[in-house]
């Protein structure tokens, strides 16, 4: 009877270590894997994260770290996840990533940095080669030393960029990404813009610069604004308020000859050349992309030739083979009976 019991409570005790073993993991500690749009993604959002986590696939391409409570990030945080197409990480308390934290993510397209206490873009982010979009919004971006981006990194990739919602009271430097085309920088504290410093981004389109309740609003000299307004109409700048500037009288001549605008033009000068170079190396690149494919097809095409001509020579000699084993048996049958053979087996 004893024995039974022990038995009985050594089975209870296994259950209970099993249940342990596989029940559902806590708030805070998993994820949920998911197929999106025919990426394999990780769901960790809103789960009390204090790090990125590290027991996931390291295939994944959509990554959402975002409602949680990361603090830093270091240089093993992302190392793990080269292949991460799309990266969010807003809405928790990153305020420090180390150097070199986003440097594995040689493929990713899409940051979210939203809704963290950042006090500068990390020029990480700036080398990153394919990233096209960007969400810096809600960092609390004062930038009051206009030298903090000096020796950055121009990206060759971004199109899309979001500062809006953080403190910005004079309009940012951002000649590190001269192929931008949409720019966000609503709600925060801006009284103007010139022309010099939307002037490195030549491919600009859109500018949102709503809800800045001082922009435009006194202190603009009339020169500036007959030149940016002027600026933006011929290159096809949409601004966002479409409100009109009301730039008082002014001497265009005199603006037109201004230094302002001579150089904004050298900016503007200077950020065709680096996308010129882009684009070439892009196109060198790719052109030796496809003289690869190429040698790699023609050395396939030449080795199939050479080992069906090898193939096809092997089977003829075969054949041959074959052909001279039957030719020898077919003079063998022919010969005539030697006499002496003959001779020899008689006196048997």
């Amino acid at each position: 009877m004893r024995i039974k019991m022990i038995w009985w409570w050594l089975l209870l005790l296994a259950a209970a270590l099993c249940c342990a073993a596989f029940e559902l993991p806590e708030k805070g500690r998993g994820c949920v894997v998911l197929r999106t749009h025919g990426m394999l993604g990780a769901d960790c959002s809103s789960r009390d994260l204090r790090d990125v986590p590290q027991n996931l696939d390291t295939r994944i391409e959509v990554l959402d770290v975002s409602d949680n409570k990361i603090r830093e990030l270091t240089t093993n945080s992302l190392s793990k996840y080269s292949s991460l197409r799309f990266l969010y990480l807003g809405d928790n308390t990153i305020y420090l990533a180390d150097d070199g934290v986003f440097t594995p993510l040689s493929s990713l397209e899409v940051l979210d940095l939203s809704l963290n206490v950042f006090r500068r873009i990390p020029f990480d982010v700036l080398r990153l080669p394919v990233l096209r979009k960007l969400d810096f919004s809600q960092n609390g971006i004062i930038l009051d030393d206009p030298d903090v981006y000096k020796g950055a990194p121009v990206s060759n990739s971004l199109k899309v960029l979001s500062l809006a919602k953080n403190k910005l009271k004079e309009f940012p430097p951002l000649w590190m990404v001269p192929q931008l085309e949409y720019l966000n920088v609503s709600g925060n504290e801006l009284r103007s813009i010139k022309i010099t410093d939307i002037a490195p981004m030549c491919r600009l389109k859109e500018i949102d610069a709503s809800h800045n309740s001082k922009l435009f609003k006194g202190g603009l000299d009339k020169c500036d604004c007959y030149l940016f307004s002027t600026w933006i109409e011929r290159r096809n700048i949409k601004l966002i308020p479409q409100v009109s500037l009301n730039c008082p009288p002014t001497d265009t001549e005199l603006c037109e000859n201004s230094t302002s605008l001579r150089e904004a033009l050298d900016l503007h000068s200077r950020c065709n050349s680096k996308v010129e170079t882009f684009q070439r190396q892009a196109a060198i690149k790719k052109t030796w992309m496809w003289a690869g494919i190429a040698a790699a097809i023609f050395v396939i095409i030449v080795l199939t030739g050479a080992l069906f001509m090898h193939c096809r020579n092997s089977s003829r000699r075969k054949v041959s083979a074959n052909n001279n084993n039957q030719m020898v048996c077919n003079d063998v049958k022919k010969m005539p009976p030697d006499p002496s053979s003959s001779q020899l087996l008689q006196d048997l």
